[in-house]
């Protein structure tokens, strides 16, 4: 008896599965379908083979199956639609999942990004900068053996190589579905060797095994996703200490940099605690009315505020400890009063010249 294998890239589906349908649950009413004839249905054969994509090289023969996962039930349109590239079209809650493997094309493709310093993996995480430095001897290992556990261990072991990590997420749908890149949760447990964390239009409760890499991260970037600072130090742990005062949540041990420009943060929530080292705080383009908690951050030296709703700097100097360069552009100052302006000759860089601040604060 012939046994048919699915023609399309990284289908799984055989006849030799209907034997087992116990182990293979989504194959069971599976057909296999043969490929239009060459001469009486050609052009239609032409786009079948196109909508495929096997590469140019690839000839079928008579032998040759689509399975009929792949053509749209409630469409009457004979060509087949669904595939991995396009999602399937349908939502995910609707869509039968195809097994995929690890063959030479595709891992040559997953090694030629790692070369172009970019690695693409689950569909939540979009995009991930790498120093090529950093990652070539990672690299190198990176050769196609056939062994589907070996190969899938290079890429791991990759992951866990990787010092720099951008998320990307998006607000639109992806392809015709319904799913939204910014509401998928990820976990970032595998990345062992983080030391620089940028996010996107994230959800930071969506976010899982932060707890595991916050020993090594040094730069963290967060922008288009947080509504206060403790959405991120504290995601859905309502206290960052227990009653007896112990810690619940753990310090930021080694993070110097932080960047929560461009977000929604109405405030500076006790949470930094959280962070005592940092150097460098951006918090630029925000809703903040006031300067608050920022005496926990005894290193602080450089403090960016530009572009918030500040009007009021009163007691600044009992605030910012040891700062240097502080910049206030474009927010509401109406004035610098009581002690606050001590601290202004103390500043190597200090910017104000965008906000209505009074002459007495500019001295």
């Amino acid at each position: 008896m012939v046994v048919y294998h699915c023609c399309v890239p990284n289908c799984t589906a055989s006849t030799r599965k209907f034997n087992k349908l116990h182990k293979y649950p989504w194959m069971q009413g599976v057909t296999f379908i043969s490929l239009p004839n060459k001469t009486r249905n050609a052009k239609e054969r032409r786009d079948w083979l196109r909508l495929i994509r096997r590469p140019n090289d690839w000839t079928p023969t008579k032998y040759t199956r689509i399975c009929s996962l792949h053509f749209d039930e409630n469409n009457n349109n004979t060509l087949p639609t669904l595939f991995p590239y396009n999602n399937f079209k349908k939502p995910l809650s609707e869509r039968k999942i195809l097994p995929v493997t690890i063959n030479q094309a595709n891992f040559s493709e997953l090694k030629d990004i790692f070369l172009n310093t970019k690695y693409s993996g689950l569909n939540t995480l979009k995009r991930c900068r790498i120093t090529r430095t950093k990652t070539e001897s990672a690299y190198h290992k990176l050769d196609y053996s056939g062994d589907t556990k070996k190969d899938i261990g290079h890429i791991l072991d990759f992951i866990t190589r990787v010092k720099c990590l951008h998320v990307k997420g998006q607000q639109q749908p992806v392809g015709s579905s319904n799913i939204l890149m910014a509401k998928l949760k990820f976990d970032l447990t595998l990345y062992k060797s983080l030391e620089c964390v940028e996010l996107e239009h994230c959800d930071p409760l969506l976010i899982s095994g932060l707890e595991t890499n916050k020993q090594s991260i040094e730069h963290l970037f967060i922008h288009y996703s947080l509504n206060s600072i403790r959405d991120i130090m504290l995601q859905d742990i309502p206290h960052w200490k227990a009653e007896d005062g112990t810690m619940v949540v753990s310090h930021w041990e080694n993070l110097i940099e932080v960047d929560f420009s461009h977000n929604s943060i109405l405030h500076i929530d006790d949470s930094v605690q959280l962070i005592p080292r940092v150097e460098v705080l951006d918090l630029s383009y925000n809703k903040l009315e006031s300067i608050e908690h920022l005496n926990w951050l005894s290193q602080l030296t450089i403090l960016n505020l530009s572009y918030n709703n500040i009007s009021h700097l009163d007691s600044l100097h009992t605030k910012l400890g040891n700062l240097k360069k502080l910049n206030l552009a474009g927010n509401k100052l109406s004035s610098l009063s009581g002690r606050c302006n001590i601290i202004i000759p103390r500043l190597a860089t200090y910017k104000a010249r965008k906000s209505q601040e009074t002459q007495t604060g500019r001295q």
